[in-house]
């Protein structure tokens, strides 16, 4: 029931809701969802190619671009619709598409990055996906959750609406595995806020055969 409600919620959003999609999101999160999103840009390679799954309205695609080759792509048209707008001048690309049929040639990427993604994001076909557009030891970057600190009523409000609509229990305890992938999660403090942040290589098969990869 709760998995439906989100899907319909994020629906909305992602659709009729796109083009108050920014504004909406930092008055909920009082502008930590801005800090959350750009903490990726910190876990790059110094140059190269950057696919970013899910893209929205192209924010993070507005900074990255300026350093590197950024190749956006989002399900929602309207999103992307926006994100063209919002990055009008930029080098940054944006394409409509699922993540299960990447439109991105095998060894193009350097890295993907992900923020705050649906489940299927990190599904086992897409990763199948992720790891055959990104070069040996190629990076993925997942901010998987974020969460506000507690402090003043208007953080500790809003702590109690995102635990009903999620769930009671902290996104913080998840432990999601990326099969194909040798990394690590941490914690990422912002200055309202914390962020759950994945940093990942693909793993080399030697490794894969070894039961090594996470």
């Amino acid at each position: 029931m709760r998995s439906r409600l989100h899907r319909g919620a994020f629906q909305l959003l992602y659709t009729f809701g796109a083009p108050g999609y920014n504004r909406f999101t930092s008055w909920l999160f009082l502008g930590e969802w801005t800090e959350w999103q750009n903490i990726p840009l910190r876990h790059l390679p110094v140059d190269g190619t950057v696919v970013e799954l899910g893209c929205g309205t192209g924010s993070l695609a507005a900074l990255g671009a300026k350093h590197y080759r950024w190749i956006g792509l989002d399900r929602s048209a309207r999103m992307i619709s926006i994100a063209r707008k919002n990055c009008n001048g930029s080098r940054a690309e944006f394409i409509i598409a699922n993540a299960r049929r990447l439109p991105i040639r095998p060894s193009e990427a350097d890295a993907v990055v992900a923020t705050f993604p649906a489940g299927e994001l990190i599904s086992a076909d897409v990763l199948a996906e992720i790891r055959r557009i990104l070069i040996p030891e190629g990076r993925l970057i997942v901010i998987l959750s974020g969460e506000l600190e507690p402090f003043g009523w208007r953080r500790r409000w809003r702590r109690v609406v995102l635990r009903l609509f999620y769930g009671l229990e902290s996104q913080f305890t998840m432990s999601p595995r990326f099969p194909g992938f040798v990394g690590t999660m941490s914690v990422t403090a912002t200055p309202g806020g914390r962020a759950l942040l994945y940093v990942g290589f693909t793993a080399k098969e030697q490794t894969l055969a070894a039961g090594d990869a996470s």
